[in-house]
């Protein structure tokens, strides 16, 4: 008995939504209580550090809401994209894919929040500060990276009907029709899409080299300049610690599970033990 590729995809699509649906209600919950913990908890210590503190909560919370709105995944190995959330019932084709690019530039946008942290906590130690207002400019003018992509793409302007066109050709099998106006990119080949990948390999790439430098000046001064530092910012200093460490502890199991679950799908013999489970069940029946 042979089991279709349709009913293969129903099975993957319900475990990715059960998946997406857990982990995001989770980051919902752990990211709210963490903003309401960094607004009400007042230390006079690090009383501007709770903007950059909150600037990172609140990625993670947009970016745990939308995966619930979303729970996308790719419509036959392509560049199309399926909404299995709530998004789904809307009908709003353009509306899913300005939300799944901003999703995946928060994604490493995440990380580059880190990034300023860890940037405030060295200029902090070495003796000079921000003010709450800048503070506030440069987090929202940072975040207009990932909002940029979104836009970009809607600027793109993609033809969803040759999209749907070009899947039906190419995958018949997989009965794509039953998603209904689902969205995508028919055409990777323009200056919209390669600003997307140029703004999220950015965004990576230099979080990443501004971590691994300021950690490095971090380590030099503290060793040069220890001895000769006041208590309060010795103890700013062992606080910004604190919260980064937490910062990373939330950051990686919030951004990393769907990833994983992508490329299970995408690149292993997932799909193969979704056919086998399927046929277990028909042959029960």
């Amino acid at each position: 008995m042979t089991t279709s590729v349709v009913t293969q995809q129903n099975l993957l699509d319900y475990l990715s939504s059960i998946i997406y649906s857990t982990y995001s209600i989770l980051g919902i919950i752990l990211n709210s209580s963490l903003l309401w913990l960094t607004f009400t908890h007042k230390h006079s210590f690090i009383k501007e550090y709770r903007i950059l503190l909150g600037n990172t909560t609140c990625t993670l919370l947009l970016h745990s809401l939308l995966t619930f709105f979303l729970q996308f995944v790719s419509a036959g190995d392509s560049l199309g994209f399926v909404a299995l959330g709530p998004a789904r019932f809307l009908d709003m084709p353009f509306l899913v894919l300005f939300c799944t690019a901003l999703w995946l530039a928060i994604e490493y946008y995440a990380f580059m929040t880190i990034a300023m942290c860890m940037i405030y906590r060295y200029v902090t130690i070495s003796g000079r500060s921000f003010s709450e207002r800048q503070l506030l400019a440069f987090s929202a003018a940072t975040f207009l990276l990932p909002l940029s992509m979104g836009i970009a793409i809607l600027a793109c302007n993609p033809d969803f009907s040759e999209l749907h066109a070009i899947m039906d050709k190419l995958r018949p099998e997989y009965g794509l029709q039953r998603y209904g106006n689902y969205s995508g990119l028919p055409n990777v080949k323009n200056v919209y899409v390669a600003y997307t990948i140029a703004v999220i390999c950015g965004i990576a790439i230099m979080s990443y080299i501004v971590m691994i430098t300021v950690g490095f000046q971090t380590k030099k001064f503290l060793a040069e300049k220890a001895g000769v530092m006041s208590t309060r910012n010795l103890q700013m200093f062992k606080m910004m610690i604190k919260a980064l460490i937490i910062q990373a502890l939330v950051t990686v199991p919030l951004s990393f599970p769907h990833i994983c679950l992508y490329l299970l799908l995408q690149f292993t013999s997932f799909r193969s033990l979704a056919t086998l489970s399927t046929k277990k069940i028909w042959l029960r029946q």
